[in-house]
């Protein structure tokens, strides 16, 4: 009886150390995939900033702050 259920103990402390592996990779895995998606977002992001700079303009005038008038879409689209 007392050798059955330390084979049972080795077999459930085996299994154990199983999921435990196996959740290990699965974050793992979760967690480099969380990176890159954080990577590609900020590449993206980068690359939107740039697509939308004005050559033309000086900085200044492209950092300064829009108009409440200009800002509101009701106003802006006045005729």
């Amino acid at each position: 009886m007392v050798e059955r259920c330390g084979k049972n103990i080795e077999t459930l402390e085996g299994h154990i150390r199983t999921l435990k592996r196996e959740n290990e990779d699965r974050i793992q895995d979760e967690y480099e995939k969380l990176v890159e998606g954080l990577r590609r977002a900020q590449r993206e992001r980068e690359e939107d900033e740039r697509a939308w700079t004005n050559p033309v303009l000086p900085s200044e005038i492209l950092q300064e702050a829009v108009p409440g008038s200009i800002r509101t879409a009701e106003h802006f689209m006045m005729v």
